[in-house]
């Protein structure tokens, strides 16, 4: 399963990201979710450093870099990871102010990522 999501996030990256573009990877529709997609990372772009700018939006409970597992992957320079809030009101914040914001001299692609669960204590 993981497989199928990752080859849809591929295809939207071979796009330019229009696929995900604003959305994430699942519409606004989804009310439960508190997880953000975050696309066109630069390899560069550590999990600490997005946890810093994206925590300045409330208190995040992970974050997720999806680091390339094959060499065409590392040929398209750019990675894309996953941010998960405590609260859907503070990943929306976040969403909004972080969609094409640039970090690391990349403008990020931010929206609303698949559910995930919170991790263990």
């Amino acid at each position: 399963q993981i497989d199928s999501f990752l080859e849809e996030l591929k295809r939207g990256q071979e796009d330019g990201g229009t696929a995900t573009r604003g959305s994430g990877s699942f519409p606004d529709g989804d009310e439960v979710t508190s997880n953000l997609y975050v696309g066109n990372l630069n390899p560069i772009t550590s999990e600490s450093a997005l946890s810093r700018v994206f925590s300045a939006h409330g208190p995040v409970t992970s974050v997720k870099i999806m680091w390339p597992r094959s060499d065409e992957e590392r040929r398209r320079g750019r990675n894309c990871g996953f941010v998960s809030f405590k609260r859907r009101g503070d990943a929306a914040a976040a969403k909004d102010a972080l969609d094409g914001a640039r970090i690391d001299d990349r403008r990020l692609q931010v929206g609303w990522g698949k559910a995930a669960p919170a991790p263990a204590p």
